[in-house]
């Protein structure tokens, strides 16, 4: 199984290739506002490097949040479209799970997956050591994170959004687990299936506001 995972929640993007649960290559960026521009460059370097064609991906997995608005319809627009153009399934996988994903197997306790949102919130889902759901993504105060960490059982903060935290709480960090990666969206999305629809957790930031009739319309 060879699978392609995109991750363009967080201000990083990233596109990997996984070949039966192994990394292959992977590509990164970290340029403010340029997802768009960014992927197809990063998805030529990495088949360059894994020495692979588009037609030998088996599967697209994307990251569907919660996270940026415009990142995630860039980052599902663009897997729908390499889906679609080499006829193969695609899948969605939750961009906190993947950064959980990233702990190492033999950390012990829950992983708490942290994003900014900003507002002064976080992104904030815990899942277990075998990737079970504990806590289902949502936006938290940043003050009222303490409140959901478990009392009575280990954890550790995954995430680059706490690292002041590091003192009070245990925490993992590693480039794949700092933000949501494209490679463990790959390896998620080897047996994945989430459809790739958008889990913004919350409404945006910009709302269309609902305005009053205009006098000039006809009664």
């Amino acid at each position: 199984m060879r699978v392609l995972g995109i991750e363009t929640s967080s201000p990083q993007g990233s596109v990997a290739l996984v070949e039966d649960g192994a990394r292959v290559s992977a590509r990164t960026h970290r340029q403010t506002g340029a997802h768009a521009e960014a992927l197809v460059g990063l998805l030529d370097q990495a088949l360059a490097d894994a020495g692979w064609t588009r037609a030998q991906i088996d599967r697209v997995a994307v990251g569907v949040g919660p996270g940026s608005f415009t990142g995630l319809r860039v980052g599902i627009a663009f897997a729908r479209g390499i889906a679609m153009g080499i006829d193969v399934p695609l899948c969605g996988v939750g961009s906190l799970e993947a950064m959980a994903r990233a702990v190492p197997p033999e950390v012990v306790g829950q992983r708490w997956s942290m994003v900014d949102a900003r507002r002064a919130e976080l992104f904030v889902g815990a899942y277990s050591v075998d990737g079970r759901e504990i806590l289902a993504p949502r936006a938290v105060r940043t003050g009222g994170v303490e409140s959901l960490l478990p009392k009575d059982e280990d954890f550790v903060v995954v995430g680059e959004a706490l690292a002041e935290a590091e003192t009070r709480w245990p925490t993992h960090r590693s480039p794949t687990s700092d933000l949501p990666h494209a490679l463990w969206t790959g390896i998620a999305g080897a047996s994945s299936n989430r459809s790739a629809d958008p889990a913004y957790v919350r409404e945006a930031d910009a709302i269309v506001p609902v305005l009053p009739p205009s006098p000039l319309m006809e009664r």
